[in-house]
């Protein structure tokens, strides 16, 4: 139930929601290692046959080190974001701030490894010295409302920036996988039939079953992502809503918007876990 006004419990639950979501961007991450197998996978299959599942993953992870790479160094600029979020939550409870002390050791492999300009770097760099002087200082509730005013600037260009590296990242990426699977599996049912001499045998039903199943895979791994952006441009959202009522957060408007964005985050956040659902067996 929605009150009149923004509280402190409310203030707290929404802090908890957008932790909660930022807690499992490593499934996120890992996405694009797992497109890059699909389309790796579907490069060394040959003469329509499927190769057991676990030498043809270590076939593709071997085509995907540069994406593991950039998995890595994803989860570091992320690691920044999520440890602020933490510290948000934290606040909101009263608690003590306990936070990684190597993120500024993170931000300086992520500006090296992507190319960062001195205004991305600097937004990382500045959220990761908001949450060490939070920890330093002792802050707690009462300081919650410095903490945002501190760090809304930097937490602003910090989704800013992640955003840019997941779509720098997965931009075209989906679309070659999904070239790569249809191509193959083209390619299979065209054999198949030729065997068949011109009729659907059940092994060409069974190729088209597991050519739509990987296809609808490889969708749901590009909704998770999306998905997620749209989670984090909630994020921003509600931290300048929070940032923007800082004087006032008895404000209804604040309780609504609050209310409304963790609702958008929770429904986008069902999106990341579909996409990570196991599909049925062949």
């Amino acid at each position: 139930m929605l009150s009149s006004c923004a509280s402190p419990t409310e203030i707290i639950e929404y802090t908890k929601i957008v932790d909660r979501a930022a807690t499992d961007f490593p499934k996120v991450a890992e996405i694009i290692v797992t497109t890059c197998v699909l389309q790796a996978r579907h490069e060394k299959l040959s003469d329509n046959k499927l190769i057991p599942r676990d030498i043809e993953t270590t076939l593709s992870l071997r085509e995907c080190k540069q994406s593991i790479e950039n998995r890595d160094h994803l989860l570091k600029a992320h690691h920044v974001l999520e440890e602020y979020l933490r510290t948000l939550r934290q606040l909101s409870d009263d608690k003590m701030v306990q936070f990684d002390t190597e993120i500024d050791k993170n931000v300086d492999a992520v500006g090296s490894f992507f190319n960062l300009n001195d205004d991305q770097k600097g937004a990382l760099k500045g959220l990761a010295g908001a949450i060490a002087k939070a920890a330093t200082d002792g802050y707690r509730r009462n300081q919650l409302k410095q903490l945002i005013d501190q760090a809304n600037g930097p937490f602003q260009k910090s989704v800013a920036v992640l955003k840019s590296i997941l779509d720098k990242e997965f931009k075209d990426k989906f679309k070659t996988a999904r070239d790569q699977i249809v191509s193959f599996y083209n390619g299979a049912l065209v054999y198949q039939q030729q065997r068949d001499s011109g009729h659907e045998s059940i092994e060409a039903r069974q190729w088209k079953l597991q050519a739509d199943r990987q296809l609808e895979k490889s969708i749901d791994l590009q909704d998770g992502v999306v998905a997620y952006s749209k989670i984090l441009d909630e994020m921003a959202a509600g931290h300048k809503a929070l940032y923007d009522q800082r004087n006032n957060w008895k404000s209804k408007d604040l309780a609504t918007l609050l209310y409304e964005s963790g609702s958008k985050i929770r429904s986008e956040y069902n999106k990341v876990v579909k996409a990570f659902q196991p599909q049925p067996a062949a």
